[in-house]
């Protein structure tokens, strides 16, 4: 009987260990895909573009953005290399150093930037259940004040 609950230990903490890491694996969806904004069901507080389109690639610890902007002065586009640890690097934005860092908070992706000019721009990204939309909630702050902003993007 003690060989029987020896035996039986090892394969249920196994199973255990194995629940947790998909739990956790679960908690963080791929970004992965085309996301178009729907602008009827976005809000910005001081106005937004008319038109934008993000590309993620999200590669294990690495998440590739490619982000398409059109507004009244046209089309740009920006892209940008993250690291899903946590840890801070310095990227070139508009040929301007800019930190940024990327990291989870359970199923929600936060992106980070910052400048040494008091800009601070923190995006909060999350998935809907179905995978077909995206909502990021933007808050950014600087010198000139703050706005917060709600995109809500489809997938393609």
């Amino acid at each position: 009987m003690k060989r029987r609950r020896a035996a039986i230990f090892p394969a249920f903490a196994l199973s255990l260990l194995s629940l947790t890491l998909f739990a956790e694996a679960q908690s963080k969806p791929n970004v992965s895909g085309t996301w178009k904004m729907n602008a009827e069901k976005s809000k910005f507080e001081r106005g937004g573009p008319q038109a934008i389109t993000i590309k993620f690639d999200q590669q294990g610890a690495t998440l590739r953005e490619s982000l398409k902007m059109t507004n009244d002065r046209g089309e740009r586009t920006i892209d940008l290399v993250y690291d899903l640890d946590g840890k801070e690097s310095l990227q070139q934005l508009d040929n301007r150093p800019i930190k940024t860092t990327a990291r989870w908070e359970g199923e929600s992706l936060i992106i980070e930037f910052k400048n040494d000019e008091g800009f601070n721009f923190i995006r909060r990204i999350a998935v809907a259940g179905d995978g077909k939309t995206m909502t990021i909630d933007v808050k950014q702050s600087s010198t000139g004040g703050t706005a917060n902003d709600t995109l809500i993007l489809e997938k393609q």
